[in-house]
């Protein structure tokens, strides 16, 4: 089955903000027009199934949203984009090759750019951000995982057991798309590991799961605002090769129990 789909939604309308961890400004309405195509398959007697879609959306007046660390302003701060164009493909694919056995893969990649995106500098000159990538948003999406299933005499129910693997590539942290490549290879999902096993009574009422989150304990960067104005000292902030951030990584190696009960 195949479907196309299309839409031109609104953001609001134009809004004016005053408070303590928003700038004040005045935004423009942000207008969007979406289309969708795509197919779903289902075949093997339903036990694969696959969604795909192409999608591309373009927007004028896009909100965007960033913390301004500078003294001056310490809030996150909007603006509107000109333009930007957001498109990509995304599927999703289930198959069970086995009553005891489920298997996923998820794809996506997104290509988001700013079309038309010039910003007024407090000195009066105007930066172009056209052509660059929008911060957040990763060029390549991969995620797998599989789960086994077992009937349990002993108790009743049935135990179960799995593991997923995540892929993802580099983002961008601001607009101006000038982060170091060296912070930048730090931003990517190379290969995270989740596992579980646990087991489940009859009717689901009861589950218990042991996992194990970030096997691996990979800590890929999330976030890198730039604080060099709040630490820095004056022989430091005076040279503009100096820059100190305020990092985030994912959370490290997790492991646990979790016990679920349904009334």
């Amino acid at each position: 089955m195949s479907y196309p789909s299309s839409q031109k939604p609104e953001n609001g309308d134009a809004k004016h903000h005053s408070s303590p961890l928003i700038s004040d400004f005045r935004q423009d309405q942000e207008n969007a027009c979406e289309s969708e195509v795509g197919a779903k398959i289902t075949a093997l007697e339903r036990r694969l199934n696959v969604n795909t879609a192409l999608f591309l959306a373009n927007y004028t007046d896009l909100q965007r949203t960033a913390f301004d660390s500078s003294p001056g302003v310490n809030a996150y701060r909007t603006t509107n984009a000109g333009k930007a164009r957001v498109k990509g493909i995304e599927m999703e694919t289930t198959y069970a090759p086995a009553k005891w056995l489920t298997l996923a893969l998820n794809y996506a990649y997104t290509d988001a750019k700013y079309i038309d995106y010039n910003v007024l500098q407090d000195d009066g000159s105007v930066v172009s951000y056209s052509g660059k990538t929008m911060p957040q948003t990763p060029r390549q999406q991969v995620h797998a995982s599989g789960e086994v299933t077992a009937p349990w005499s002993v108790a009743s129910g049935e135990i179960f057991a799995g593991a997923d693997y995540t892929y993802r590539s580099e983002i961008q942290f601001v607009d101006a798309n000038d982060t170091p490549q060296a912070i930048l290879d730090k931003t990517r999902f190379n290969g995270l590991v989740n596992a579980h096993v646990g087991w489940r009574s009859a009717g689901d009422k009861l589950t218990v799961n042991v996992f194990a989150r970030n096997i691996s304990d990979k800590r890929p960067l999330v976030s890198f605002p730039d604080f060099t104005p709040y630490f820095a000292t004056p022989d430091e902030f005076g040279d503009p090769k100096n820059h100190i951030y305020l990092t985030r990584y994912i959370p490290g190696r997790i492991i646990g129990v979790t016990f679920s009960v349904r009334y």
